[in-house]
């Protein structure tokens, strides 16, 4: 173990072998407050140093993935369903008119205006609620998020959890199947 002009203490990059040896978990849920300090940051390192790992796999997971997923269709694991599609976001055409629109159906009510309220000024979703589906389509449109460097959009894998889907049943956690 090395120390820099502070007395810091310096490891060396962790390799493979310290990340997926067994002792690593059973390291990290026995330390306490007595252990040595190049102790505690070995562990630190280590764990770092896993999750870099993690990212990067589970980066390239998805990239490999995703053609499956086109070829193939979904995937369902319990209430998480695995599928190729696009990112898309919600965008107030006009603020001014849209907000127009909640005063006139909300009758005055401010409460319930505000709670159509957001950082990106108004909440399309509380605001569908409010408004008939033809005052929210004037007002509101989904677009899909374009790469930047190509200009169009971009498929890549989606993740969604089933169980917070209205009106949907929760699947069966214990199987993975295809739809």
């Amino acid at each position: 173990m090395s120390c820099d002009d502070d007395g810091e203490i310096i490891l060396p990059m962790p390799t493979t072998e310290l990340v997926t040896d067994i002792d690593l978990r059973d390291a990290v849920f026995d330390l306490d407050t007595d252990a040595d300090a190049s102790y505690v940051l070995n562990i630190l390192t280590r764990v770092e140093f896993a999750m870099e790992q993690a990212k990067a796999l589970k980066a390239t997971l998805e990239a490999r993935l995703l053609p499956w997923l086109q070829a193939n269709g979904p995937l369902t694991l319990g209430t998480i369903r695995y599928y190729a599609g696009t990112t898309k976001v919600t965008k107030c055409r006009d603020v001014a008119k849209a907000l127009e629109a909640l005063m006139d159906a909300a009758h005055g009510d401010w409460a319930l205006i505000c709670s159509c309220l957001s950082s990106n000024a108004l909440k399309h979703g509380a605001a569908h609620k409010v408004l008939t589906p033809e005052e929210w389509d004037q007002h509101w449109q989904i677009e899909e998020v374009p790469d930047l460097k190509e200009g169009k959009p971009i498929t890549k894998v989606q993740r969604v959890d089933t169980k917070f889907l209205p009106g949907r049943a929760a699947g069966n956690s214990d199987t993975t199947q295809q739809e």
